[in-house]
């Protein structure tokens, strides 16, 4: 073998070499290959419906008219025309209260009232003939005018023992019973409007903007 046969033989094994080694090393170099995730894909009929969107909101109703009667005065509770869960209408008889102590007291005041309205129309007609001086006159028209209120109070104060509902609603709670002795300071019942009610209720702000636009809403009980 000549000698320039040799070399070449030598230089061909060389990159030989190289090219394997730099495969070894591509090999053991390679970094592993991730493996795809397969998403479990099911098929199913298509269905026509609406899209909704469900909402757990904790909350409370109350009555947008609700309101707590008290009587306008002190007595005996005679009687009740109504109970819990009863409606009722404006102006309507709710109960009474005994009414004696102010009968007679109205009946003394309107005794008063006619006799001072009589000296007052008297004196009246002598002061405008000449008769009487002006301070009779001013005497009796002030004791007229004073009696007049005593009695109009008095008359008022005799309704007020019929004790009505301010509002339409429904009885939702009585305080007091038959025979109990009742003041203005004492609530009687309490009368709501069921037919106009208001929901409160807390909303998290991200689904703030959905119940401001107005969407139609389900309520579940």
């Amino acid at each position: 073998m000549d000698k320039r046969r040799f070399v070449k033989i030598v230089v061909i094994l060389f990159l030989l070499a190289i090219v394997g080694l730099v495969v070894i090393l591509l090999v053991f170099n390679r970094s592993p290959e991730i493996e795809e995730s397969v998403v479990p894909v099911k098929t199913v009929k298509p269905i026509l419906g609406d899209i909704e969107q469900v909402y757990v909101i904790s909350g409370y109703i109350e009555s947008e008219a609700m309101v707590q009667v008290h009587s306008k005065v002190s007595g005996n509770i005679r009687k009740f025309y109504v109970g819990v869960s009863d409606r009722v209408e404006e102006d309507g008889l709710l109960l009474k209260i005994d009414d004696s102590p102010y009968l007679t007291q109205l009946k003394g005041y309107r005794e008063a009232f006619l006799v001072a309205k009589s000296t007052f129309s008297r004196v009246k007609n002598l002061y405008e003939g000449g008769a009487a001086a002006l301070q009779d006159y001013e005497k009796a028209k002030a004791e007229y005018e004073a009696y007049k209120a005593k009695f109009d109070y008095a008359n008022m104060e005799y309704s007020w023992t019929k004790v009505r509902s301010p509002i339409k609603g429904t009885v939702l709670q009585k305080y007091v019973s038959t025979g109990q002795i009742v003041s203005p300071e004492v609530a009687l019942l309490i009368i709501a409007d069921l037919d106009n009610l208001i929901i409160k209720a807390k909303i998290p702000e991200d689904n703030y903007s959905t119940f401001v636009k107005g969407e139609r809403i389900l309520l579940l009980g």
